[in-house]
């Protein structure tokens, strides 16, 4: 339960910075029944509705779409759940795909969807294909409504983009440059980062743009910063000669 009190509290003080740094989605992958039921008691006060994966209260690995309930309403039956994954050690990953109204000051409403999933990472298997198999096959309006992917995705992103652009024709796919990493490699102990976002519509008054560290949660940048320098062989950088002090 302490593992699930510290990433509540970070959920939370990340959502509860809306003056400062709004945020008005987050997804979340890979999460278990007893971390979600604590998110959704915790973020009521804070107007944040939860859209989970699982269709069993004690399902695993699910993934979940949270979202700011007074900006953004979740259109009817639009909370869809995909389970595209043939050779998946378990059989509970799945793509999820909310389609939201956005509501701006003065009353219009604005179409938005977003797309989370938790590739698995079986080497050489056929997740990548079946993903883009999925979102050609379900998402075939991303021309009209704008369409984020927010996700896990076991690869780099170079290697989904240019399999999205050449394998699947999908040109407009566009992944946000994200400055730091959020995993480590455990067989070489090298800092990585599978966890991607990208926008899969046709340019247009959507920008996709990656926080800084900090601007996530609060001091978050020296974790990062931990873990970019924690492998072998690489120590933090020396302070320039400007920096030093005599």
């Amino acid at each position: 339960m302490e593992r699930v009190r510290q990433i509540v509290d970070a959920v939370k003080t990340m959502l509860d910075r809306q003056s400062e740094m709004p945020k008005a989605i987050v997804c979340l992958q890979g999460c278990w029944p007893e971390l979600l039921i604590e998110l959704e008691r915790a973020l009521l006060d804070l107007h944040f509705a939860v859209c989970r994966t699982g269709r069993e209260s004690s399902q695993k690995n699910q993934e979940a779409i949270i979202f700011d309930s007074k900006s953004i309403e979740l259109n009817e039956d639009a909370f869809n759940i995909f389970q595209p994954y043939t050779d998946a050690t378990d059989k509970v990953h799945a793509v999820a795909v909310g389609s939201f109204k956005l509501h701006d000051d003065s009353g219009d409403a604005s179409l938005l969807r977003i797309v989370t999933t938790h590739l698995p990472d079986i080497p050489y298997g056929p997740a990548l294909k079946e993903f883009c198999n999925c979102i050609m096959e379900q998402l075939e309006d991303v021309a009209r409504i704008p369409t984020f992917l927010l996700a896990s995705l076991s690869f780099s992103d170079q290697v989904i983009e240019a399999w999205m652009r050449h394998k699947f024709r999908m040109e407009d796919v566009k992944f946000a440059e994200i400055p730091y990493p959020t995993n480590i490699h455990q067989a070489t102990l090298l800092p990585k980062r599978t966890d991607g976002i990208a926008s899969l519509s046709p340019k247009a008054t959507w920008e996709v743009r990656a926080l800084k560290a900090d601007e996530v949660l609060p001091e978050l940048q020296k974790h990062a910063d931990l873990l970019r320098y924690r492998c072998l062989g690489l120590e933090m950088p020396s302070p320039s000669p400007e920096g030093r002090q005599s």
